[in-house]
């Protein structure tokens, strides 16, 4: 494999390292003590690899892909809506995680829509596809079945029927929506449960890197890309270093036995939480002592200056 050629020769092997085989090789992978496990395909193995990280306790990244649906409502420009999403099905011969899956519209513009579509499919892969330079090839039949460039567009009555139909399936990996209507738009972004919405548009949501990515229920769990990344195979370890442990210790003070009424006043003061007039309050309190402070201070160097200036007379 060229991937694991180039990345041996030029990877660091004590960091990185590229381990290939059958599925058990990769079972026996699974049953390593790793810090973290990241996986990426379908929901069958998602289950197998959390079942198998279960065991050892370890926390996991899944990115299962799910039936990513394309809603197109009456106030879209369909010629484009039908050609964003035409491309995203034949990228890379239908062959990714967040490829529209299929389209939901109303009856009247269906065959519209349709007609915009086979339009494109001729712009963009001419009338034979298969000779196409442009259109990916799938290198096994079955994929046809499920993961390859075939787009069912069904039919709703209404644009909240399109809703309720994605509400009942699995959660997708992302959800398409083209339309001109603001309320429609809020309702797709707030409503169904899915891994990202995008508006207008298909694909390109996961090219860009500041954006997480990642699915939720069976379309996967966790996020990745980005500082998103930094922050899913990172562990945030909280450190605190005690800088006047030799002159205030609170656990002999008020935490350790026996407890008193008065300690327990003492703890209860430490651990409510004040409201803000109260931390108002408090800060205005700390003011004044402070300016108390200073004045001491200035009024002790005035005095040393004064018994000096007397001295030196």
């Amino acid at each position: 494999m060229v991937l694991t050629k180039y990345f041996n020769q030029y990877m660091d092997q004590d960091c990185f390292r590229i381990v290939t085989g059958d599925r058990h090789t990769a079972e026996e992978l699974l049953k390593q003590r790793f810090d973290y496990i990241m996986y990426t395909g379908n929901s069958s193995v998602g289950r197998l690899v959390m079942a198998a990280a279960a065991k050892n306790l370890i926390p996991v990244t899944l990115e299962l892909g799910g039936k990513s649906p394309a809603i197109v409502d009456s106030t879209s420009d369909l010629s484009v809506a039908a050609k964003r999403i035409v491309w995203g099905r034949c990228m890379n011969g239908g062959q990714t995680c967040v490829a529209p899956d299929y389209v939901l519209c109303k009856p009247d513009i269906r065959d519209e829509l349709l007609q915009h579509m086979k339009r494109h499919l001729l712009d963009l892969y001419g009338p034979d596809p298969r000779k196409s330079n442009s259109l990916s090839r799938i290198v096994d039949d079955k994929h046809y079945e499920f993961f390859g460039p075939i787009l069912p567009v069904m039919t709703v009555e209404t644009m909240q029927d399109a809703i309720d139909f994605i509400n009942i399936k699995e959660k997708p990996l992302v959800i398409y929506a083209f339309s001109e209507d603001s309320a429609f738009i809020d309702r797709v972004i707030s409503t169904p449960s899915s891994g990202a919405t995008v508006i207008n548009e298909t694909m390109s949501h996961a090219g860009i890197d500041v954006l997480p990515f990642g699915g939720v229920g069976s379309s996967g769990m966790g996020s990745y890309r980005g500082s998103q990344s930094f922050k899913t195979f990172s562990h945030m370890k909280p450190c605190y270093v005690d800088p006047y442990y030799k002159y205030f210790d609170f656990s002999v003070d008020a935490g350790f036995p026996p407890y008193t009424k008065s300690k327990e006043r003492v703890i209860s003061l430490i651990m409510r939480r004040f409201t803000n007039s109260e931390k108002r309050a408090i800060l205005a309190v700390k003011v004044a002592i402070l300016a108390v402070i200073v004045t001491l201070i200035l009024k002790i160097f005035a005095v040393d200056q004064a018994i000096g200036s007397i001295l030196e007379k």
